[in-house]
Order: structure tokens, then C-alpha cells, then sequence
């Protein structure tokens, strides 16, 4: 984002727009295990976003969003805040003059803020922690709808490719590692 804005006001203003993001989402974890259980949560994101538009309806759409994410594990509520960095494809259909379609596919980059380390000792039954990675990597795949060129609504799926997390049983040894995928709606305003 920064090397945009050092660009030129000519070129910014030809297809580049900067913006504010926000909606939120529904968190899907999945542990190596059916033993253990969990439940789908609710979370919430929002930050500044940029698309750059190239010919023929391809584009770039980069965001960095505060993110965070509910999951529960045995009944243990983890709260999981993330600095994510999505850096999609973009594809613009056109529907009109001030109504279009888009699709976006990429890579997104997560780096984990506050507490990392949970103990779900007690609703666990044994010496059991859950600890999150510091960082991980996911690829969104998404559509969305633009009226002119302001305003955007759109939806995608997160698909973690790394584990985000693990949970060790300290009592038996053993450690099974989750992956937390996501369904998003957001909504952007560009200037």
C-alpha cells in the first residue's frame, strides 16, 4: 500500500482507489480428531483496502484487515486476533455503467496478535493447551457485486493451507493440529 501511494496522482486516479473494508465471518475449525469437539463461531474484520484495476477487467484487491475469530473447542471459547494481509486476483465483469460483478481468488498472509496460548485443562479433563502459530497462510476464493465505483458487497471463503493452531495433551503425549477456514461478507467504500 505504501508503494501506491508514492505512485504519481496521474496514475492513481487512472485505477487504483484506496478504500475501508469491514464485515465478518464465520469461523470453521477442524482438529485431527473426531474425539474432540468444536463448534462453528462468529468474528468480525475491518481495515483499509486498495484495488487496482489493469485492462480487460483484471485487477488487484489487497486489504490489511484487523481480524477476529471465535472458536470453540470442548466448550473453550478461543479468541483468535490476526493481522491479515489478503492479496487476491481480481476479476471484474461488467453489467452496465454503474453496476458490475467481480470475482477474486489469492493468497492471504495472517500474523497472530495477543494471546496465543490457551489452557483447556479443566474442560479438557488433562494437562491440555492450545497454542495458535504466530503466523499462517490461507487462499481466499470469493465473488461480489460493485455499484459504481464506491461501493462493493462481497463474499468469500478463507481456506487455511497450514495448520493455524495444535492442541497438546501433555498427560498423553500427543498433539493434533487444526486448521481454521472462514466464510466472509464484507463490504467496502472506496474514495
Amino acid at each position: 500500500m505504501a508503494v501506491m501511494l508514492l505512485l504519481p496522482a496521474g496514475s492513481r486516479a487512472q485505477g487504483i482507489n484506496f478504500g475501508v473494508k469491514g464485515g465478518f465471518n464465520i469461523t470453521q475449525m477442524y482438529l485431527g480428531s473426531k474425539v474432540v469437539s468444536t463448534e462453528n463461531k462468529n468474528g468480525f474484520f475491518f481495515g483499509p483496502t486498495l484495488k487496482a484495476s489493469l485492462p480487460m477487467g483484471i485487477g488487484i484487491d489487497a486489504a490489511g484487515l484487523y481480524d477476529e475469530r471465535d472458536m470453540k473447542v470442548e466448550g473453550t471459547t478461543i479468541k483468535q486476533k490476526s493481522f491479515n494481509v489478503p492479496v487476491n486476483l481480481r476479476f471484474n465483469i461488467g453489467l452496465g455503467r454503474l453496476v458490475g460483478a467481480y470475482m477474486v481468488c489469492g493468497p492471504q498472509f495472517s500474523f497472530t496478535l495477543g494471546d496465543k496460548e490457551f489452557d483447556l485443562s479443566e474442560t479438557y479433563q488433562t494437562a491440555a493447551k492450545f497454542r495458535l502459530r504466530d503466523a499462517y497462510m490461507s487462499v481466499n476464493m470469493g465473488v461480489g457485486l460493485y455499484v459504481t465505483r464506491h461501493i462493493e458487497v462481497g463474499a468469500l471463503y478463507n481456506i487455511a493451507v497450514a495448520r493455524t493452531g495444535q492442541l497438546k495433551d501433555y498427560d498423553l503425549n500427543d498433539a493434533l493440529n487444526s486448521h481454521s477456514h472462514a466464510w466472509q461478507v464484507s463490504a467496502a467504500f472506496y474514495f
